[in-house]
């Protein structure tokens, strides 16, 4: 496979990634995965300490239905959420009704804000989604919109952990009730994923 095959590749595995958050935009804003848990406040308020008090501006890459986002903002601070899901940022709207968040479809990799803008720039899970030359370019953006000793937050899932083995579990459960063409294609899907360096 040469260099633009696997670019076409992973720009191809984004796009589907982009349309799959479209498609289960509302169902992931009614589970666990839109909606802080009780122990998840404790890695935002660290963030908090580092960046200063508010109204600083920070950005939510990759804001899915804007649980973060709206975290920060009742906290106080001056909120920018993005996404490249339409559906998640549709679903993000509607869960901050009454509150002050500027949210855009946009991508965390070329991002349209002006630079030294954010005193910090938040990210949970959206960077597992991008391929590895794609990581350079977002952390490059980030640097490029932070001010000076700005603060970048990036997040990623422990696959291994309960929450995310036990959803793991029901997902692949839930597909041996349906034809099991379905399920070989999303294996063969998620192993292309991998193969391309996503």
């Amino acid at each position: 496979m040469t260099k633009q095959d696997k670019t076409l590749n992973a720009d191809h595995c984004v796009e589907e990634t982009v349309k799959r958050y479209d498609e289960i935009a509302e169902e992931y804003g009614s589970d666990w995965r839109g909606q802080l848990d009780a122990t998840e406040p404790v890695k935002p308020a660290k963030f908090e300490k580092l960046v200063g008090s508010p109204p600083r501006k920070i950005l939510d890459a990759g804001c899915g239905t804007g649980k973060h986002s709206i975290y920060f903002a009742r906290q106080g601070y001056d909120v920018y959420g993005i996404d490249r899901s339409s559906g998640m940022i549709t679903e993000a709207v509607k869960n901050s009704v009454g509150l002050q968040i500027s949210f855009a479809m946009e991508d965390m990799r070329s991002l349209s804000f002006p630079n030294n803008f954010f005193d910090g720039m938040w990210t949970v899970a959206a960077i597992a989604h991008l391929p590895p030359a794609d990581k350079r370019k977002f952390i490059q953006e980030a640097h490029r919109v932070l001010k000076p000793n700005g603060i970048l937050y990036i997040g990623v899932h422990n696959l291994f952990s309960k929450k995310h083995l036990t959803r793991l579990a029901k997902f692949y459960l839930s597909h041996l009730v349906q034809p099991n063409d379905h399920l070989i294609a999303k294996i063969k899907t998620v192993v292309a994923w991998a193969n391309s360096g996503y």
